[in-house]
């Protein structure tokens, strides 16, 4: 047997051990079963050989390399084929014909070795980078929810503004409507008495029949220690107190049996989950307030328990004025969308005796099973996964048998793009394990207990961060493919060229703009919310420099007085955006002018990348002009051929007499002609052997005799002539 017909034989062998392993699965499950199984039972599949190519393929290399190392064997020598296919001179011709053929497209311009070796590169990473480019952005497109926004901006409607039974929590102006507010708009919304629930017993909202809430609602307090305000940062009290903000603290007999009475005035207690994933600051309007602090009560389903709970908590004063900030947390579930919202409601109480009300929906898909997967993205999801496997696969081997590329900046950006890639594909599967266990937590517990999916949401921030990064390296990395255009080599060579000055530039630009916004801060910021903070205040002022000031009106830097606010509008409007903007552009683009010119004297003629792969893959050009988009006939027009070649003729010299009227001077690059010249002699030369062959050919064939200066003596072998 050859060699192909042994490598056939074990692919079919391989290939009847699939079908049959598919074929069991199926007739254990039953032919006849919903897409859901189907869907599920592909991914199985596709789970197990990414198992067996990723971890049983190096484990069985490795065994087998031990194997061999411990116990080496013979070097096995392939015999010669001496039956092998012989070859006269008429192939010979043939195949110095096809050669020759080739070579017609090849001149001096094809020789230059180190630039056919960067375009064979650049082919190389255009195939491989440019698959994994395209389905990366397919995957992001499949993952992308667009409905996210409208349902978090309807939700935040609702509650934050007035209707016609309810009112928003943008009326709430002091701190003891609190309790008004969620005893009317979050526990009278959820009314257990008027619906049946759902498979979790939660009640459907009131404004949104398809919302459910997953949990009961959360109240947490941040308390200051002192009243009084300084210039550091405000120390929020983590004490322990009996009912009423009483001490000493006291433990309570059978305090585990009355957990709602006395648990707001304790300290909340964190896993150590909570310390990686919800360890923040809310940025509020008047201060920052810690997630991890504070004291918090939960509320009841009913209407009953909930209404004693806030009884409680008003005779009891839970709510003071060293109140800083109450914030309301609760969990919402569209099973229809399949998505969470998850609701944090603030009102921060300022020391001036007001309150301002803040409400957060962050509405993410937390759960992407295969089993509700469109079957175009769960395509989209496994052909990404095995490009993936491929990007890394040639990344690693590439930085394994050469360490001597880690040197590369371009080979470094691959494995950090692999590397973000395995870290977002973590992440995910974390997260829905993490969701899972909480769902579970929703179903053993009824909905009593406070379930927090903000560890869900936060996680699914962190891998939108994350895959905004992988966007931005990724799109980075095409910088290296694209390195065949002039323009690039351009853009290259001006900032190798300016980097220096344009940084020490942009320096200045910065120091003088953090000046200018710390003085808007001081002078505006307690009159004006563009100005109420420096980073806020450095925002504007970019967007103004750059034109987007639509949101902001020149009234807004006037309230130092008239005379400061046209100085300050002078500076930002004319020193800021036009002077040193300006010469920021133009230092770069007099540099670019230098590169270019640099470029142009240094011009040399050479062969460019389409030309490259128009000799590198001519099979590949050949396939696509024979197709009938691109295939270019002869037509008729109903004339004779005399009659088109004597047509073209006369356009070309009526072409040719009118641009003799116009009398146009044309510029002729002598360096040019010379070389367009060069390569027709060139290809003169190649046509002339190409003819000589074909009629040594073509006497071959009509007379059966070859010229006596190249008739080979005996019957010519694959690689070598016998005697």
């Amino acid at each position: 047997m050859t060699p192909f017909g042994s490598h056939m034989a074990l692919f079919m062998i391989t290939i009847t051990i699939i079908l049959l392993c598919i074929g069991s699965i199926f007739i254990r499950f039953g032919f006849h079963q919903e897409l859901v199984r189907d869907k599920t039972n592909g991914v199985r599949i596709v789970i197990a050989l990414m198992f067996q190519y990723l971890v049983g393929d190096p484990i069985k290399f490795a065994i087998i390399a031990w194997d061999r190392t411990i116990w080496p064997r013979d070097h096995y020598v392939p015999p010669m084929d001496k039956k092998g296919e012989e070859y006269d001179m008429d192939d010979f011709l043939v195949q110095k014909l096809e050669r020759q053929k080739r070579n017609l497209m090849i001149t001096s311009h094809y020789r230059h070795e180190k630039l056919n070796e960067m375009y064979k590169e650049i082919s190389r990473d255009l195939w491989l980078f440019g698959r994994y480019y395209f389905w990366l952005m397919l995957a992001i497109l499949a993952t992308w929810e667009p409905r996210a926004y409208r349902s978090s901006d309807m939700i935040k409607k609702l509650l934050l503004f007035n209707h016609t039974e309810y009112y928003g929590l943008q009326e709430v102006v002091h701190i003891n409507q609190l309790f008004d507010y969620i005893e009317i708009n979050l526990i009278n919304t959820f009314d257990t008495d008027s619906a049946p629930g759902t498979t979790f017993t939660s009640p459907p909202w009131v404004h949104a029949q398809q919302w459910v809430m997953l949990g009961v609602i959360r109240v947490r307090q941040l308390r200051r220690s002192k009243r009084k305000i300084g210039w550091g940062s405000p120390d929020y009290t983590e004490e322990s107190y009996l009912p009423g903000w009483q001490t000493p603290y006291r433990v309570v007999p059978y305090e585990d049996m009355h957990w709602r009475v006395t648990r707001p005035w304790v300290p909340m207690e964190w896993e150590a989950i909570d310390n990686l994933l919800v360890n923040f600051y809310h940025i509020g309007y008047f201060d920052y307030y810690p997630e991890l602090k504070g004291y918090s009560t939960l509320l009841s389903r009913s209407k009953t328990s909930t209404k004693m709970v806030l009884d409680f908590l008003t005779e009891q004063h839970w709510l003071t004025r060293n109140t800083s900030a109450i914030f309301i947390d609760f969990t919402m579930y569209n099973m229809d969308m399949n998505m969470f919202s998850v609701i944090t409601l603030r009102l921060e109480q300022l020391p001036f005796g007001s309150v301002l009300p803040y409400v957060n929906v962050d509405g993410c898909v937390l759960l992407r099973d295969f089993d509700h997967l469109k079957w175009n993205d769960l395509l989209v999801y496994l052909v990404y996964m095995f490009v993936l496997v491929q990007f890394g696969k040639a990344t690693v081997n590439k930085v394994w048998y050469d360490s001597r590329t880690l040197k590369n900046v371009w080979n470094i950006m691959d494995l950090l793009i692999f590397g973000l890639n395995a870290v977002v594909l973590w992440l995910m599967f974390f997260r829905a394990s993490l969701v899972r266990s909480m769902l579970k937590n929703v179903s053993v517990f009824g909905n009593m207990d406070f379930v927090d999916f903000r560890r869900g949401s936060r996680l699914q921030g962190l891998i939108h961060i994350v895959i905004g990064i992988l966007i931005c390296l990724t799109t980075l990395r095409l910088w290296r493919i694209l390195q065949f255009a002039n323009v690039f080599h351009l853009f290259n060579q001006t900032l190798r060229m300016a980097w220096q000055p344009v940084v020490s530039m942009a320096m200045i630009i910065c120091i003088f703009l953090i000046g200018f916004c710390m003085m808007m801060v001081i002078i505006n910021g307690n009159n004006s919310i563009f100005f109420n903070r420096f980073f806020q205040s450095v925002i504007t002022c970019m967007c103004f420099s750059f034109g987007f000031s639509s949101h902001i009106h020149p009234s807004e830097m006037f309230h130092g007085g008239r005379a400061i606010g046209f100085i300050l509008y002078a500076i930002l409007g004319f020193f800021i955006c036009t002077v040193l903007i300006n010469v920021f552009v133009a230092m770069i683009n007099n540099y670019f002018t230098v590169a270019k010119e640099r470029r142009d004297s240094e011009e040399v003629a050479h062969l460019d990348f389409f030309q490259f792969l128009r000799v590198e893959y001519p099979r590949l050009f050949d396939f696509y002009w024979q197709l009938p988009c691109f295939r270019r006939g002869y037509k008729r027009h109903g004339r004779t051929v005399g009659q088109n070649v004597s047509l073209a003729t006369a356009y070309v010299e009526r072409k040719n007499s009118f641009l003799m009227r116009r009398k146009t001077i044309k510029i002729v690059d002598e360096s040019k002609e010379e070389t367009k010249f060069q390569m027709r002699g060139e290809q003169l030369l190649l046509v002339a052997e190409h003819m000589e062959t074909q009629m040594e050919l073509l006497t071959l064939r009509l007379f059966g005799d070859a010229p006596e200066e190249r008739r080979p003596r005996r019957k010519w072998g694959l690689f070598s002539r016998e005697d």
